[in-house]
């Protein structure tokens, strides 16, 4: 567990040293990346250097993140409090890598429909915004006692209750609660862009199941969605010190007043990872073989209902609702196999065969048709 992984110091350019045992470095680090990223532009953008004055542009927008981090270094530097820096969560960083890849791979996929790349690049930046405001929605009206209060039990403050519901860095997503917002908005985002859901649908599960595997990766440098006890040889435990899962054990009673480190722990954090990557090999697959539009979408609605219900057993997080020993997210997951279900039966009826293009994919249009 490392909720954070680093923090970018702003009041030194190229300095290494660390705050309070966390690593840190110097954000004039962050020049050599870009410097490396700005020299591989211009080399592959170099027969249009000189062409028109929106070529002149972007290369003149290269420059404006350096002098940003120049003015960043001389306004800290007058600051009266030192050292000045910002701390990088693995939770929020992950999020992004899970983004930008569920992206890329979406685009390259949408290509084969006839669809411009640029779209799935628009969808996973809007589908990502309304999947993250119902995955918090719902972890809000799952965990209020989490949010709004504190372990001991004692009220927030009004400003931390304010800022409660935005405080992704404590933790607090409850995956299913996204899938609601993001078919909701997904729907909403293909009527606008003239889309057919179910066709662009097949080509973008298997890039939701590859971010979901890397979000979990989140949790698990976060330290929450954790397993129950385990005496396997890959048990993990969590340290104390500020970690959701070491707290929320301590709160509940299961661990000494002097303990350190919490008892060895399932690491459903990588089930949960393994297992998303899993099922975005299989329904990429698929994918390929689809017998008609939709068919993808039913498979990855039906297999992630079973895998994610499995893994619960294993969870810890999480008790029984409604009288069961079935946690909220099984509960969820039951009503998405019944959907699932539900949907093939209706594509088998009611369905048209997937019509495959005989020869090689034309290149799309800059704009999707």
């Amino acid at each position: 567990m490392r909720q954070i992984l680093f923090r970018l110091r702003l009041d030194d350019l190229f300095t290494t040293e660390p705050i309070d045992g966390t690593s840190a470095l110097g954000v004039g680090w962050l020049l050599v990346p870009w410097l490396v990223y700005f020299i591989g532009w211009l080399f592959v953008n170099r027969g249009r250097l000189a062409a028109s004055g929106t070529t002149a542009a972007a290369v003149a927008m290269q420059f404006v993140f350096p002098l940003l981090v120049l003015a960043v270094w001389q306004v800290s530097g007058r600051l009266p409090t030192r050292p000045v820096s910002i701390p990088l969560y693995g939770y929020g960083l992950m999020l992004c890598l899970a983004t930008i890849a569920a992206c890329w791979t979406g685009a390259r996929r949408v290509r084969r429909l006839g669809v411009a790349p640029e779209v799935a690049w628009d969808m996973g930046l809007w589908l990502f915004a309304c999947g993250l405001f119902g995955a918090r929605l719902f972890y809000i009206l799952q965990y209020p006692g989490r949010v709004f209060f504190h372990g001991d039990g004692s009220s927030k403050t009004f400003p931390e209750v304010l800022a409660a519901p935005f405080s992704l860095w404590d933790g607090g997503l409850v995956v299913v609660g996204c899938i609601p917002f993001g078919v909701l908005g997904y729907f909403l985002f293909c009527h606008r862009r003239g889309l057919r859901p179910l066709v662009v649908g097949d080509a973008v599960i298997p890039s939701f199941f590859i971010g979901l595997g890397i979000g979990r990766i989140g949790c698990l440098l976060n330290g929450c969605c954790w397993g129950d006890r385990c005496d396997l040889p890959w048990a993990i435990s969590f340290p104390k010190g500020g970690g959701v899962t070491f707290r929320a054990l301590m709160d509940g009673g299961f661990l000494p007043a002097d303990a350190l480190w919490t008892f060895p722990l399932h690491p459903t954090q990588i089930y949960s990872s393994i297992n998303a990557f899993i099922l975005a090999a299989v329904t990429a697959a698929y994918f390929h073989t689809r017998p008609r539009p939709g068919s993808v979408v039913a498979l990855g609605a039906v297999l992630y209902a079973v895998s994610r219900f499995t893994i619960e057993f294993l969870r810890g997080d999480e008790m029984g609702q409604f009288g069961t020993s079935l946690t909220i997210s099984q509960w969820y997951c039951v009503a998405l196999f019944a959907v699932g279900l539900a949907f093939t039966g209706w594509l088998s009826w009611s369905g048209q065969p997937v019509a495959r293009p005989r020869g090689p994919v034309a290149k799309p249009e800059r704009v999707a048709v």
